[in-house]
C-alpha cells in the first residue's frame, strides 16, 4: 500500500496450526538463521577471545521510528549533533586500567599479548566480540594504521572508543576505502559508566588522532521534525564517497539526566536498494 515493509505480521495460528513450539524455540522451528558473509566469519571466527565486555555498552542504536512520539515533548528543547550514519563494522577499542576488568583469553597459543601494560590493557571488540590480537584480522589492521594505543595509554584513563571500521571486504565497501579506515563516533568512561558529551568526545578524538563520522551540524530535531516521515525525509542524502547514505545519527550535544540521548534515522533509499 505504499509503505515501505520489512516484515509480515500474521496471526500465531497460520505459522504454527498446530500451536507454538513448547521449547520457545521459533529461531529452530522456523528454520531462521542470520546470515554471515564468508569475509565476516573469516574475519572473526579463528580470533574470539570472549563475549563483549559487560562494563561497555554495545554500539546499538534505536530507530526513530521507535522513540519519535516518546522523545517528542520530553526533549523537544534538546540541542543535537548529527552524523552520517557510515556502513560498515562496528568497532570498540578499550583501555582497562582496573584487573577486573582485564581479559585473559586474548593471549596467543603462546601465552603472548602485546598489549597487556604495566598500567593497562588494550582490546579490541567487534559488535558482540572480543577478539584475539591476529595481524591479519580486519579489525587489528584498522587499529594499527592509527595511533589509538599509544595515546590511550599516555591518556592513561579507563575509556572505550566505538566508532565505524571501514574498508575492503567489509559491507561491499561501499565507500571504495582502499585500506582499513576507524571513524569515531562516540566515547565511554569505563570506571564513571557514562557516555562523554560532545565536546569531551571531540577533544578524546582530536588527542588519540582519530577521525570521527562526518559531521552535519546541530538542530533541536523534535521543534525541526513534525513527524517520523520528516526526520526520514532529512536522512535522504549522499554518503563520503556514495550517493545513498545509510542514514543519520542524533546524539545529545550535553547529557541530559547524567544520559546521552541517541537514535538514528535510517534512508529508505538505502534500505530499498540494499545499500546500492
Amino acid at each position: 500500500r505504499g509503505q515501505i515493509s520489512q516484515g509480515l505480521a500474521l496471526p500465531v495460528n497460520i505459522v504454527f496450526p498446530d500451536g507454538l513450539p513448547e521449547d520457545g524455540d521459533l529461531d529452530k522451528a522456523l528454520n531462521v538463521v542470520k546470515y554471515e558473509s564468508e569475509d565476516f566469519i573469516k574475519t572473526v571466527s579463528a580470533d574470539v577471545a570472549g563475549s563483549f565486555p559487560i562494563v561497555i555498552p554495545k554500539t546499538d542504536e534505536e530507530r526513530c521510528q521507535n522513540i519519535f512520539n516518546s522523545y517528542k515533548e520530553k526533549y523537544k528543547d534538546v540541542v543535537f549533533a548529527k552524523s552520517l550514519k557510515l556502513d560498515g563494522s562496528s568497532i570498540t577499542m578499550a583501555f582497562f586500567t582496573n584487573e577486573e576488568h582485564y581479559v585473559d583469553k586474548v593471549v596467543d597459543s603462546e601465552g603472548n599479548y602485546p598489549f597487556n601494560f604495566e598500567d593497562g590493557q588494550f582490546v579490541v571488540c567487534s559488535r558482540n566480540l572480543v577478539l584475539k590480537y591476529e595481524p591479519e584480522n580486519h579489525f587489528w589492521k584498522g587499529v594499527e594504521n592509527t595511533q589509538v594505543i599509544d595515546r590511550l595509554r599516555e591518556l592513561g584513563k579507563a575509556i572505550a572508543i566505538q566508532g565505524e571500521l571501514m574498508g575492503p571486504n567489509i559491507q561491499k565497501n561501499r565507500e571504495g576505502f582502499k585500506e582499513y579506515r576507524i571513524f569515531a563516533f562516540r566515547v565511554w568512561f569505563i570506571d564513571e559508566q557514562r557516555f562523554a558529551t560532545n565536546e569531551e568526545f571531540h577533544d578524546i578524538c582530536r588527542f588519540v588522532g582519530l577521525d570521527i563520522v562526518p559531521q552535519l551540524g546541530y538542530c533541536n530535531p523534535f521543534e525541526e521534525f513534525s513527524s517520523v516521515d520528516e526526520m526520514l525525509k532529512a536522512s535522504e542524502i549522499k554518503s563520503i564517497n556514495h550517493n545513498i547514505a545509510e542514514g543519520i545519527v542524533y546524539k545529545s550535544v550535553n547529557l541530559v539526566n547524567g544520559e546521552m540521548i541517541h537514535f538514528k534515522a535510517i534512508n529508505n533509499k538505502f534500505l530499498l536498494k540494499g545499500g546500492d
